[in-house]
């Protein structure tokens, strides 16, 4: 697998998407700085009193106001903002032979019905579900990761 130095940080990771941001003015199509020295800057940047005065003052503009609200008002806006609220619990744990686990979820009707219409599905698929839980799960464990390598 190609790697890629970020700049800031000088490590080396993996040349993807999940690592560096696409630009594709850059010859790699990647941007130079990784995701979490980008990330890191622009949360420095965007606490600047003089930034936060002027991203105050810019989203007051009244054509950036009915820019936001044409944006909000198109179907497919609304349609991800009327997403139910997420209510998965666990419902068990089982120790495998293997040393692994085996996690059983419990969720609700609204997130089942949305989760089958978001899928396309016309039945609840339990493989489909877990699938996205263990995706979902993941992303979490590499988030909290992230944390606590970089903490604050």
């Amino acid at each position: 697998m190609k790697t890629k130095i970020c700049t800031i940080c000088k490590e080396e990771k993996p040349m993807t998407a999940e690592f560096f941001t696409r630009n594709k003015t850059r010859p790699t199509g990647l941007h130079f700085q990784c995701k979490e020295c980008r990330n890191e800057y622009n949360k420095e940047y965007n606490s600047r009193p003089e930034i936060k005065e002027y991203n105050k003052e810019y989203n007051s503009r009244p054509e950036i106001k009915e820019r936001r609200k044409e944006y909000n008002s198109r179907p497919e806006v609304k349609e991800y903002d009327s997403r139910p609220e997420v209510k998965i619990s666990v419902a068990k744990i089982e120790d495998q032979p293997d040393g692994s686990a085996k996690v059983f979820f419990d969720a609700d009707d609204d997130f089942i019905e949305w989760f089958k219409e978001w899928q396309g599905l016309k039945r609840w698929s339990p493989k489909r579900f877990e699938s996205f839980m263990v995706e979902a799960l993941e992303n979490l464990i590499k988030e909290k990761k992230k944390c606590e390598k970089n903490p604050k």
